[in-house]
Protein backbone atom coordinates (compact mmCIF):
# COMPACT_ATOMS: atom_id res chain seq x y z
CA UNK A 1 0.00 0.00 0.00
CA UNK A 2 1.49 3.55 -0.83
CA UNK A 3 0.81 6.01 1.89
CA UNK A 4 0.96 8.90 -0.35
CA UNK A 5 -1.82 7.46 -2.51
CA UNK A 6 -4.02 6.49 0.07
CA UNK A 7 -3.15 10.45 1.92
CA UNK A 8 -3.88 12.16 -1.64
CA UNK A 9 -7.55 9.81 -1.53
CA UNK A 10 -7.75 11.35 1.99
CA UNK A 11 -7.15 14.78 1.08
CA UNK A 12 -9.42 14.69 -2.00
CA UNK A 13 -11.96 13.01 0.37
CA UNK A 14 -11.51 16.24 2.87
CA UNK A 15 -11.08 19.11 0.59
CA UNK A 16 -13.08 20.08 -2.11
CA UNK A 17 -11.98 21.99 -5.28
CA UNK A 18 -14.22 24.96 -4.59
CA UNK A 19 -12.53 25.33 -1.17
CA UNK A 20 -9.36 24.86 -2.35
CA UNK A 21 -9.97 27.56 -5.44
CA UNK A 22 -11.01 30.14 -2.68
CA UNK A 23 -7.66 29.16 -0.66
CA UNK A 24 -5.41 29.90 -3.33
CA UNK A 25 -7.31 32.89 -4.21
CA UNK A 26 -9.31 32.41 -6.94
CA UNK A 27 -12.93 33.44 -6.80
CA UNK A 28 -15.30 31.19 -6.80
CA UNK A 29 -18.86 31.99 -8.22
CA UNK A 30 -22.35 30.57 -7.28
CA UNK A 31 -21.96 27.89 -10.16
CA UNK A 32 -18.73 26.67 -9.28
CA UNK A 33 -16.56 28.84 -11.91
CA UNK A 34 -13.85 30.62 -11.89
CA UNK A 35 -11.73 32.17 -14.40
CA UNK A 36 -8.85 29.62 -15.08
CA UNK A 37 -4.98 30.85 -13.91
CA UNK A 38 -3.74 28.32 -16.21
CA UNK A 39 -4.57 30.58 -19.80
CA UNK A 40 -6.04 34.48 -20.22
CA UNK A 41 -9.93 34.26 -20.45
CA UNK A 42 -12.52 36.96 -20.44
CA UNK A 43 -15.54 34.75 -19.38
CA UNK A 44 -15.16 31.94 -16.27
CA UNK A 45 -14.72 28.34 -17.84
CA UNK A 46 -12.56 26.98 -14.96
CA UNK A 47 -14.91 24.49 -13.43
CA UNK A 48 -14.90 23.82 -9.31
CA UNK A 49 -16.91 20.48 -8.58
CA UNK A 50 -16.15 18.16 -6.31
CA UNK A 51 -12.82 17.61 -5.23
CA UNK A 52 -11.80 18.50 -9.48
CA UNK A 53 -11.22 20.95 -11.47
CA UNK A 54 -12.17 21.41 -15.01
CA UNK A 55 -11.54 23.86 -17.41
CA UNK A 56 -13.82 24.30 -20.61
CA UNK A 57 -11.10 26.64 -22.07
CA UNK A 58 -7.79 24.73 -22.05
CA UNK A 59 -9.00 21.48 -21.07
CA UNK A 60 -6.90 21.70 -18.04
CA UNK A 61 -8.39 19.10 -15.68
CA UNK A 62 -7.00 17.63 -12.24
CA UNK A 63 -7.88 17.46 -8.41
CA UNK A 64 -6.89 19.55 -5.69
CA UNK A 65 -3.41 18.07 -5.53
CA UNK A 66 -2.69 18.34 -9.75
CA UNK A 67 -4.26 21.78 -9.19
CA UNK A 68 -1.82 22.82 -6.43
CA UNK A 69 1.25 21.35 -8.33
CA UNK A 70 0.60 23.45 -11.28
CA UNK A 71 -0.84 26.49 -9.98
CA UNK A 72 2.48 26.66 -7.88
CA UNK A 73 4.99 24.49 -9.87
CA UNK A 74 6.22 22.08 -7.56
CA UNK A 75 6.25 18.26 -7.89
CA UNK A 76 3.47 16.30 -6.87
CA UNK A 77 4.46 14.99 -4.08
CA UNK A 78 5.64 18.55 -2.42
CA UNK A 79 1.85 19.97 -3.40
CA UNK A 80 0.69 16.72 -1.14
CA UNK A 81 2.77 17.88 1.85
CA UNK A 82 1.75 22.17 0.76
CA UNK A 83 -1.99 20.78 0.94
CA UNK A 84 -1.69 19.06 4.02
CA UNK A 85 0.02 21.97 5.98
CA UNK A 86 -2.25 24.95 4.18
CA UNK A 87 -5.50 22.68 5.66
CA UNK A 88 -4.11 21.61 8.65
CA UNK A 89 -4.70 17.62 7.66
CA UNK A 90 -2.25 16.48 10.09
CA UNK A 91 -1.65 13.41 7.63
CA UNK A 92 1.91 11.79 8.54
CA UNK A 93 3.43 13.24 5.50
CA UNK A 94 7.47 13.32 5.55
CA UNK A 95 7.48 12.61 8.75
CA UNK A 96 7.21 8.84 10.78
CA UNK A 97 3.48 8.17 11.60
CA UNK A 98 2.54 7.50 15.00
CA UNK A 99 0.71 4.37 16.30
CA UNK A 100 -2.50 6.49 16.10
CA UNK A 101 -2.26 7.77 12.88
CA UNK A 102 -1.50 3.94 11.55
CA UNK A 103 -4.13 2.17 12.95
CA UNK A 104 -6.25 4.96 12.03
CA UNK A 105 -5.32 4.90 8.28
CA UNK A 106 -5.61 1.00 8.37
CA UNK A 107 -9.14 1.74 9.10
CA UNK A 108 -10.29 3.74 6.64
CA UNK A 109 -8.29 1.31 3.95
CA UNK A 110 -10.08 -1.57 5.66
CA UNK A 111 -13.32 0.78 4.89
CA UNK A 112 -12.54 2.16 1.91
CA UNK A 113 -11.95 -1.11 0.36
CA UNK A 114 -15.22 -2.54 1.80
CA UNK A 115 -17.08 0.30 0.23
CA UNK A 116 -15.02 -0.41 -3.22
CA UNK A 117 -16.11 -4.13 -2.99
CA UNK A 118 -19.58 -3.75 -2.39
CA UNK A 119 -19.67 -1.21 -5.09
CA UNK A 120 -18.05 -3.70 -7.39
CA UNK A 121 -20.91 -6.50 -6.57
CA UNK A 122 -23.60 -3.87 -7.08
CA UNK A 123 -22.30 -3.16 -10.46
CA UNK A 124 -21.92 -6.79 -11.58
CA UNK A 125 -25.50 -7.47 -9.71
CA UNK A 126 -26.70 -4.40 -12.15
CA UNK A 127 -24.66 -6.22 -15.59
CA UNK A 128 -26.43 -9.62 -14.76
CA UNK A 129 -30.00 -7.87 -13.88
CA UNK A 130 -29.55 -5.86 -17.47
CA UNK A 131 -28.43 -8.93 -19.39
CA UNK A 132 -31.83 -10.97 -18.14
CA UNK A 133 -33.59 -8.00 -18.30
CA UNK A 134 -32.58 -7.80 -22.25
CA UNK A 135 -33.16 -11.70 -22.41
CA UNK A 136 -36.76 -11.40 -21.29
CA UNK A 137 -37.45 -8.70 -23.49
CA UNK A 138 -36.31 -10.84 -26.68
CA UNK A 139 -38.55 -13.19 -25.51
CA UNK A 140 -41.53 -10.96 -25.32
CA UNK A 141 -40.72 -9.63 -28.50
CA UNK A 142 -40.59 -12.67 -30.06
CA UNK A 143 -43.21 -15.11 -28.41
CA UNK A 144 -45.65 -12.56 -28.63
CA UNK A 145 -48.90 -13.62 -29.86
CA UNK A 146 -49.54 -11.95 -33.26
CA UNK A 147 -53.68 -11.67 -33.05
CA UNK A 148 -56.10 -11.95 -29.89
CA UNK A 149 -56.77 -15.21 -30.49
CA UNK A 150 -53.73 -17.03 -30.67
CA UNK A 151 -52.36 -18.78 -27.75
CA UNK A 152 -50.17 -17.43 -24.81
CA UNK A 153 -46.48 -20.11 -24.74
CA UNK A 154 -45.55 -20.26 -21.22
CA UNK A 155 -42.12 -18.54 -22.11
CA UNK A 156 -44.08 -15.47 -22.92
CA UNK A 157 -46.19 -15.42 -19.93
CA UNK A 158 -43.50 -16.12 -17.48
CA UNK A 159 -41.41 -13.24 -19.36
CA UNK A 160 -44.60 -10.75 -19.15
CA UNK A 161 -44.36 -11.15 -14.91
CA UNK A 162 -40.47 -11.33 -14.66
CA UNK A 163 -39.41 -8.38 -16.50
CA UNK A 164 -41.55 -5.95 -14.26
CA UNK A 165 -39.51 -7.53 -11.04
CA UNK A 166 -36.40 -7.39 -12.76
CA UNK A 167 -37.26 -3.85 -13.98
CA UNK A 168 -38.06 -2.94 -10.19
CA UNK A 169 -34.87 -4.87 -8.73
CA UNK A 170 -33.08 -2.64 -11.39
CA UNK A 171 -34.16 0.66 -10.15
CA UNK A 172 -33.64 -0.07 -6.64
CA UNK A 173 -29.51 -1.15 -7.35
CA UNK A 174 -29.48 2.16 -9.15
CA UNK A 175 -30.88 4.37 -6.36
CA UNK A 176 -28.55 2.20 -4.03
CA UNK A 177 -31.57 0.85 -1.94
CA UNK A 178 -30.57 -2.56 -2.15
CA UNK A 179 -27.24 -4.21 -1.36
CA UNK A 180 -28.01 -8.30 -1.16
CA UNK A 181 -26.49 -10.19 -3.94
CA UNK A 182 -29.05 -11.78 -5.72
Amino acid sequence: MNNYTEYAKDIEQLVSAAVAGEFYGLEVNQRQFVSCPFHSEKTASFYAKGSYFYCYGCGWHGNVIDFVRDYFGMSWLDALAKVNDDFRLNLPIGRRATLTETNEAKRRWAERSFIESVESLRKQSIDSLWNEWIQLDRTVIEQKPSGPYDAVSDEYANALKRIDYISYLIDLYDRGCYTRRL
